[in-house]
């Protein structure tokens, strides 16, 4: 079957465009823009339509092409407004980062906790070996009747993995200017986490925030530069202060990083000094 019949444009722009939208916070007429400086003349209705044709078929594709997830989730649940109403928008990630679900419900009691637990099971094919959760009791319902034998953890500060992953959701929902629906929002936010998963990339090290902070400040020359902490003295509470994304599937593929985790920031600093014309 030709997934693209009938389509006056080719699958390469057709698919490059739907990966801007999906992989950059770019609304549709940023990229009929961007492919206009290109020379190829698409209007942003033409680009919508691709992405809500076109967007679930590639998440589905890199789904059935994923390695598969840990065995530790850590789940958590933020509020979402839809049309003036509140929504609950569940997500569930594992011990890598890789986004496993992410769903939308009108509450988040026991019942829609238990709703998500299954959709849980049947995306992943079986019962993690752990799960973290804040210590919202929904959790703890949904755990007693779907998967007793797995480890429930609410301790403090360990389901941040889960709630800076909403980070990026957020940041889309302002660039545009909220979801005028459940059906877009959960259609979006699908494609958005096969998208991310994608580029959900480690090194074999890790880089504090203090040390991107002080390569920075190595890199523009100001030896005087002072770092700060807006949230005290090591920033808020509950902020990681170094992570570390597993890269074994990556590895095992053949695939292997170019910088280690110093010489990334580096190279990125001194790339963005010079195209701003910091350069002493």
């Amino acid at each position: 079957m030709n997934t693209y019949k009938r389509h006056r444009f080719p699958p390469d722009i057709i698919s490059y465009a739907v990966w801007l939208y999906y992989r950059f916070n770019l609304s549709h007429r940023d990229i009929e823009d961007l492919l206009a400086e290109r020379g190829i003349i698409v209007t942003r209705e033409s680009i919508r339509l691709w992405c809500n044709k076109f967007g679930a078929l590639y998440a589905r594709r890199l789904k059935r092409k994923h390695r598969g997830y840990g065995d530790t989730f850590c789940i958590d649940e933020v509020f979402v407004k839809i049309n003036g109403r509140q929504h609950y928008l569940w997500r569930a990630v594992d011990q890598d980062g890789e986004v496993v679900d992410v769903y939308l419900q009108a509450r988040r009691d026991g019942a829609a906790a238990k709703q998500f637990f299954k959709r849980l099971l049947r995306s992943h094919g079986g019962e993690p070996r752990k799960i973290v959760t804040d210590k919202l009791r929904s959790y703890g319902v949904a755990h007693r009747e779907l998967i007793p034998e797995s480890i429930h953890s609410t301790k403090q500060y360990e389901n941040n993995r889960a709630e800076q992953s909403h980070e990026a959701t957020r940041v889309r929902e302002r660039g545009m200017r909220q979801f005028k629906s459940t059906r877009q929002a959960q259609r979006f936010l699908g494609v958005h986490a096969a998208v991310s998963n994608l580029f959900n990339l480690g090194s074999h090290d890790t880089c504090s925030v203090r040390r991107i902070a002080e390569i920075v400040i190595e890199e523009t020359g100001y030896t005087g530069a002072e770092i700060a902490y807006t949230g005290g003295s090591r920033g808020w509470a509950g902020d990681v202060p170094r992570a570390m994304l597993a890269i074994d599937k990556m590895i095992a593929s053949g695939f292997d990083v170019k910088f280690n985790s110093e010489e990334a920031v580096r190279h990125t600093a001194r790339v963005l000094i010079q195209e701003i014309g910091l350069e002493n």
